[in-house]
């Protein structure tokens, strides 16, 4: 059972929700906007350096801005030979409709007291910085989002269905049982499905697998399978206890026995400004439905819920790679 290997993983879960002080005009997905008003925040909460240069910190290995943000690859991992960064341990989930993204481009009118809801998961240590994340959340929305800069306020932090946080204690309560495993989040999940031999994924934002350097406009289970894998594995090494122990060769063998029942599956153009680079990138990936069948299925349900938790692909520390196990045909 491939989930009892996932119990060195540790996550948390939890919803946020801004309150906007003003109306706006903001992107339709508004992963790459709080990513990047985030990571502003952040490092302006916990920056001491007046240099604000984390290549020559004396304190980078101990600083939570790089952990998070530009997070280091551990020396002698071989999972992460040749890589410059680690997989980030936080994924921002913007608010997005269970029918997924559809238009490239697109903006939506938020209108003053409307509530935007957005999930936020961290995972191993990362968990430690809560306080120091949720206070950068807060200066986030007060700077603004978007081109304009609407203003927003953080006004509720939950987990676990408890409020945590409110902008009128602005202090963290009930925080007892915090964290939970891969492992207890995947078996959950299981009881909860009854699909076997058959499987549909709907992907709700746009996923960006490649294969030798080139983006994938379809998927096969395998490839999947594949990249779940890798998604884990990485994630495990550099987050977890221990590292994810399993016969990959083996189970890539394995997924080759499932194969496409239906495809619906589309490409999506997105767009993204970054501020490093100074210029507006596409991250097109694609969206829409697929069904999978074959007897490996089974098999392979832990490791699908675990990336309905976590994504697939690149880009998924802002909402990239999301997708939902759906009822089968």
């Amino acid at each position: 059972m491939l989930e009892n290997s996932f119990n060195t993983l540790s996550l948390s879960l939890y919803e946020l929700y801004l309150c906007a002080k003003e109306s706006t005009l903001l992107p339709s997905f508004l992963g790459s906007t709080l990513r990047g008003a985030f990571g502003q925040a952040l490092k302006d909460v916990v920056c001491i350096m007046n240099h604000r240069d984390c290549a020559k910190c004396i304190v980078f290995d101990r600083c939570t801005y790089p952990y998070i943000f530009e997070t280091p690859v551990p020396k002698d991992l071989h999972q992460l030979k040749g890589f410059q960064q680690a997989p980030h341990p936080f994924i921002l989930m913007p608010p997005i409709d269970r029918k997924g993204l559809s238009k490239n481009f697109d903006k939506v009118s938020i209108q003053a007291e409307q509530i935007l809801p957005f999930r936020l998961t961290l995972i191993g240590k990362a968990q430690e910085s809560l306080p120091y994340i949720i206070y950068a959340l807060s200066q986030m929305a007060e700077r603004g989002l978007g081109y304009a800069r609407a203003k927003f306020q953080l006004v509720e932090v939950k987990h676990n269905n408890k409020t945590i946080y409110t902008i009128e204690q602005q202090r963290l309560s009930n925080m007892t049982q915090a964290a939970h495993s891969l492992k207890e989040l995947v078996t959950d999940r299981l009881k909860k499905l009854s699909t076997k031999d058959t499987i549909k994924l709907k992907f709700l934002t746009p996923s960006r697998i490649r294969v030798d350097g080139d983006l994938q406009t379809e998927l096969t289970f395998q490839l999947l399978v594949r990249n779940l894998l890798r998604r884990l594995s990485m994630l495990f090494a550099v987050h977890a206890e221990k590292p994810l122990e399993l016969n990959f060769k083996q189970l890539i063998e394995l997924a080759s026995g499932a194969v496409v029942a239906e495809s619906n599956l589309k490409w999506l153009d997105l767009e993204r400004y970054s501020n490093r680079q100074k210029t507006k990138m596409k991250i097109g990936g694609f969206v829409g439905e697929i069904a999978f069948s074959g007897e490996a299925i089974e098999t392979f349900l832990p490791l699908i819920i675990a990336g309905e938790i976590l994504g697939i692909g690149t880009g998924t520390t802002f909402g990239l790679g999301h997708y939902q196990i759906e009822p089968a045909f």
